[in-house]
């Protein structure tokens, strides 16, 4: 009996020992052979316990280990700890210090014929810390597997951080692996990493549920100055978190060609980052566009003051001879959210810090840009062309919802901050939807349309433009009309409305008396337009009158549902409560196609 209990113990005690945790130290530089990296990740690999790596290299300053040839996989869970350097340091939370990274990993006898470190089936639940990967490799940190952590490194400059060494890739969840909850640094400053210099600074392939957190991707290592990947950050993959709700997982997304590209994927969130900025938020580095979908996203997310988390801010992207954009839903791309986002102004939402041209471009169909609710609002000013473009020949847009906006103002809708262009350009496209039904004034869906250079909403290429509806909204201030049907100034009145064009052309009402009395005003006049239809006719007050004669649509005053006659006449004569003084009032009429 008790020999059967001695057999027992021991078999556990065997393993134990295998499973135990083990500290394999690099002594040195060189390639191969006792202390040698490569040795010291041999040695993880032969031990199935969670392991570490940390390094103890004589001397001060850099230590730069060149590789001859392939670094071995990684295959059992380790921690491969650069901060383990004596003298080496990561970021503080108390001074923002930058990190002191002392140990630098470089491809530049392998160059883009390998990969730095790739982590495979096996070795679920590594961290790879603290390291400098540069100078040309293919990928800096290859993830084949699952629950792996990059923190704190420098990917793709030198150790001092403000020199582009670039590699292909920094990071990549390789494609056709299972490698679910990567996490790409984190909410502590100590897991920030630089990833800049290279072809793609992050590009996630497979698997879900992903975090990049924290990190400087495209700025050196302050944050302040741009060392530009191509792209930023490539969402290949489903369920993939990019920042999230507090400032702690802000990215800064600074100068990139791309910002953030997203591919034919579902789930993602884009939340709290700073896209096309430094770290504060208010110097221009952004290359190109600061965000492109052709995949479904949400992009921000409710907040009470735009631009903070969730909320993004996505400005200052128009290197390249001004041609970036800050949001481009790319042709036939569907159900995409776009809330609580600054774009086009700095983080305070208070000075312009446009993109090159639009500051929204919608090419598909039944996406939202805001909401009903005041916490999906976007500020959406200062950029060099239109606030927002929808629509092309190249694609079939439809349904898309642009609600409760602040377009060409900051972000308290009571400055004007104007985009160079129009607030809204519409082309070739059928049943969008700019405000909505109002039962409040200013209130969503109803979008404040302001300031810009161009016309509030501008529609343009004949009938192929139709059904969009303009309800509620606040529009004024802006260089030229309101609406503009066919971007040729005032479009009359022809008899019955037979005429056709954007929006049909749509006949406005005439307004022939306008009274003031205990606290309402009384509008009459008359619509003539297509004979037996339903028209929505909404009342505005405006301070001033448009130089035009046709004025803009300030305050919503409230609308009359009418039918016209079998010849298209009918008139109409309403009171609505309005309590400040009344100098210009305006109509518009929308038919039951939204025109």
């Amino acid at each position: 009996m008790k020999r059967s209990i001695t057999l027992i113990t021991l078999m556990t005690s065997v393993f134990y020992a295998q499973a135990s945790s083990a500290t394999f130290t690099v002594t040195n530089t060189n390639d191969a052979g006792v202390g040698s990296l490569r040795q010291a990740i041999l040695d993880a690999n032969g031990n199935s316990g969670l392991d570490t790596i940390q390094f103890n290299i004589p001397g001060a300053g850099v230590h730069t280990i060149t590789p001859a040839t392939f670094l071995p996989f990684i295959n059992s869970p380790v921690v491969l700890d650069g901060e383990t350097q004596p003298g080496a340091s990561a970021n503080t939370l108390a001074k923002g210090d930058n990190a002191v990274l002392l140990i630098e990993i470089s491809g530049a006898i392998l160059t883009n014929n390998a990969n730095a470190f790739v982590l495979q089936t096996g070795a679920s639940g590594s961290a790879i810390r603290g390291l400098v990967i540069d100078n040309g490799w293919s990928t800096a940190v290859l993830v084949q597997t699952d629950t792996i952590a990059v923190e704190g490194c420098f990917l793709g400059t030198d150790p001092t951080g403000s020199i582009d060494k670039g590699n292909t890739q920094g990071v990549n969840a390789d494609f056709g692996s299972s490698a679910s909850a990567t996490r790409v640094g984190g909410t502590t400053p100590a897991a920030r990493n630089v990833i800049s210099g290279n072809s793609i600074g992050v590009v996630i392939q497979s698997g879900a549920n992903s975090l990049i957190q924290g990190n400087f991707i495209g700025t050196d290592a302050t944050g302040s100055n741009a060392l530009s990947n191509s792209t930023g950050v490539d969402l290949r993959s489903n369920d993939i978190v990019v920042g999230g709700t507090t400032v702690a997982a802000r990215n800064v997304i600074g100068a990139n060609d791309t910002g953030i590209s997203i591919s034919p994927s579902t789930g993602n969130l884009i939340q709290g980052n700073f896209i096309g900025t430094d770290v504060t938020g208010t110097k221009a580095l952004g290359l190109g566009d600061g965000i492109f979908i052709t995949g479904a996203a949400l992009i921000g997310g409710l907040t009470a003051t735009p631009g903070t988390p969730p909320g993004n801010v996505i400005s200052g992207n128009r290197g390249g001879g001004g041609t970036g954009r800050g949001i481009v839903v790319a042709n036939g791309i569907s159900n995409n959210v776009i809330q609580g986002n600054l774009i086009g102004t700095d983080a305070t939402g208070t000075q312009p810090l446009g993109n090159g041209l639009e500051g929204v471009e919608i090419f598909g169909a039944s996406n939202v840009i805001g909401g009903i609710d005041v916490m999906a609002r976007n500020v959406i000013s200062g950029n060099g062309r239109n606030g927002i473009l929808v629509g092309t020949d190249n694609a079939l847009v439809h349904d898309n919802l642009i609600q409760g906006n602040f377009i060409g103002t900051d972000i308290t809708g009571a400055n004007l901050l104007g985009n160079s262009g129009d607030g809204v350009l519409v082309s070739i496209s059928t049943n969008n939807t700019i405000g909505g039904q109002v039962t409040t004034a200013g209130a969503p869906p109803a979008n404040v349309i302001a300031g810009n250079s161009g016309n509030g909403v501008n529609l343009l290429n004949f009938s192929q433009t139709s059904g969009l509806s303009v309800l509620g909204n606040s529009i004024f201030a802006n260089a030229a009309l309101g609406i503009d049907l066919n971007n040729e100034g005032v479009t009359l009145n022809d008899p019955g409305d037979a005429d056709t064009g954007p929006n049909n052309l749509q006949n406005f009402p005439v307004i022939t008396s306008v009274t003031e009395s205990s606290g309402s005003v009384n509008i009459i006049g008359t619509l003539n337009s297509r004979p037996n239809t339903a028209y929505r006719i909404e009342f505005f007050a405006n301070d001033a009158a448009d130089p035009s004669g046709f004025g803009e649509g300030q305050n919503f005053l409230g609308s009359a549902d009418v039918t016209t006659d079998g010849v298209g006449n009918k008139a109409f004569d309403v009171s609505f409560p309005f309590t400040d003084l009344v100098n210009v009032v305006t109509a518009t009429a929308t038919d039951p196609d939204g025109n």
